[in-house]
């Protein structure tokens, strides 16, 4: 390592000092040699630094002139001499001495002249753009003077990543006094180090993590679990930040970001996290509900028989109507569910609450009911079957089957409505009475029709065999849906004469009627309880 040397030569001014009398004692005293450092400012005022001064006599005479001679390299180093002349008054020999200032620039730059970069967290969308433009005092580092010193410097970079997405790194600094530093003479002086510590983390204001949307399945496959595809949860943020999303479901097939997998039964809330920007957490969860949508399975008991109970409502000691109630699980025959442990629940509806029914006098012959049967989650299926209301207790009064009351009450009922054959109850138009003699004594009536019945329920015409005035009746009868039905014989003033025992559609009734008179007006009503046919008719024996 060179440096150069520009020696100052300054103006010699040879003083010779007066002196008054000649003694043999003179001396010429020079100040000592001093090592300054290159900061002082040397040249201002050298004499800080010592006079020269002859002694005479015991006499001290400063001389204020020299000669001066400054020899400093570009780093402030080197020596400045200062040479003083004088003569000896007693032997006019000329005397020199000199003073040397070694100028030194050790210790001239240390570490409490730089100013070195603070540490910095960088917490953006993309910290390596922010990194390559940092500006002060975070960019290099800073001194305050360079007397003296050339200082050099430069930085190394060790990256210690958490992610790509959290980075510390240990930037490296060294300054180098090219003045200062000599490996081999002496090594480590001029050399300052230090580490400036710069967190990189990736980070975005409107991170938010967004979890699979609620979903409910019906699992009408199997009665344990099902395979279930879910929707990834993602991280929602203003740009491409790095972040890992893991799920915390014993259920889901891995622990990513999407928590597929096979799931029982039942209500699962899928917890999900993301982690991003050294650790910061967001959170949500999925609720996933599979229902089990396997069906009972129903099945009915057919041909059960419900009688009628007597009820006396007003505690008169007679009975003022029956009643029967049933319950839809006496009417179970087994039902069952592929999943076993189900409580199942029987109905009359859909409504699961419609537990039991109440029969009375109204629905005496066959009624069709269907049967709802319920599991625990709400699945169910149906079925139908028949039950029988029978009245087998004549103290309830009017309750015949399919009706009640007399003739003149079921006019006003929602009913099929009789015509009259013309004139009043009891006057008899000839030409609507059809007779035919029968052999041994017997007649054969046809009795005319007067109204017609609906479409869905059909009665033909009844064909009527008396004798002795007792007749017998056969009455075809026709039902859409093939409903029991029954026949009676009412007469004009309202009195049953006649009840036929329940018949299918489709086959013919036989009624027997003790005649009182040999011209009757009768009333027949035909029906299932639902549906009836009330037809007026006049026979003529």
């Amino acid at each position: 390592m060179s440096r150069k040397v520009h020696p100052i030569v300054l103006p010699v001014f040879l003083a010779f000092c007066a002196v008054g009398e000649l003694h043999a004692d003179f001396s010429l005293v020079c100040p000592p040699d001093v090592t300054i450092s290159c900061r002082e400012d040397y040249l201002h005022d050298p004499n800080v630094y010592g006079k020269a001064h002859t002694l005479h006599n015991g006499k001290v005479q400063y001389i204020h002139d020299c000669k001066t001679v400054i020899e400093i390299d570009d780093c402030g180093a080197g020596t400045i001499k200062r040479v003083w002349g004088v003569e000896n008054p007693e032997n006019w020999e000329w005397l020199l001495c000199t003073q040397i200032i070694t100028v030194s620039n050790v210790g001239a730059f240390s570490y409490r002249d730089i100013a070195w970069p603070p540490a910095i967290v960088l917490e953006s969308c993309d910290p390596e753009a922010d990194l390559r433009s940092l500006t002060e005092p975070y960019d290099a580092p800073q001194w305050l003077r360079t007397i003296c010193a050339k200082p050099m410097v430069s930085y190394k970079d060790t990256r210690y990543a958490v992610n790509p997405g959290c980075i510390k790194l240990l930037r490296e600094w060294k300054i180098l006094d090219w003045c200062q530093y000599d490996p081999v003479e002496f090594p480590g002086r001029g050399l300052f180090t230090y580490t400036q510590v710069i967190k990189l983390i990736q980070n975005s204001d409107t991170a938010k993590l967004q979890c699979a949307r609620d979903t409910s399945i019906v699992n009408d496959r199997n009665c344990d679990s099902l395979f279930v595809q879910l929707e990834p949860s993602i991280l929602k943020t203003g740009c491409g930040i790095y972040h890992d999303i893991h799920n915390t479901s014993s259920h889901a097939l891995d622990s990513s970001a999407d928590a597929t997998g096979y799931y029982p039964n039942g209500l699962h809330l899928i917890p999900f996290y993301a982690e991003y920007a050294c650790g910061t957490i967001s959170r949500c969860t999925t609720r996933l509900e599979i229902k089990n949508g396997i069906r009972p399975t129903p099945y009915c008991l057919d041909g059960v028989v419900a009688v009628l109970m007597p009820l006396d409502t007003n505690g008169d000691g007679r009975n003022d109507g029956g009643m029967a109630e049933i319950w839809a699980s006496d009417l179970d025959h087994g039902s069952w569910h592929k999943c076993g442990g189900q409580q199942l629940r029987y109905s009359f509806s859909s409504d699961s609450s419609d537990r039991s029914r109440m029969f009375a006098c109204p629905d005496v012959g066959e009624q069709e009911v269907e049967i709802w049967v319920f599991d625990e989650n709400g699945n169910s299926d149906v079925c139908k079957t028949q039950i029988e209301i029978q009245n087998n207790d004549p103290t309830i009064p009017d309750c015949d089957p399919g009706f009640s009351g007399n003739w003149r009450q079921l006019k006003g009922e929602n009913l099929t409505e009789y015509s009259d054959l013309g004139g009043h109850d009891k006057q008899w138009i000839a030409a609507r009475e059809m007779r035919r003699k029968a052999g041994n004594g017997q007649v054969e009536i046809n009795a005319g029709v007067v109204a017609k019945a609906k479409a869905e329920f059909e009665v033909g015409e009844p064909h009527i065999l008396c004798q002795a005035g007792i007749c017998s009746m056969r009455i075809p009868v026709r039902a859409v849906d093939g409903k029991p039905v029954i026949a009676q014989a009412w007469s004009s003033d309202g009195k049953l004469l006649a009840t036929s025992i329940p018949v299918r559609a489709g086959t013919e009734f036989e009624l027997e009627l003790n005649l009182p008179e040999n011209h009757v007006l009768i009333f027949l009503v035909v029906g299932d309880g639902k549906q009836r046919s009330v037809r007026k008719m006049a026979i003529a024996d």
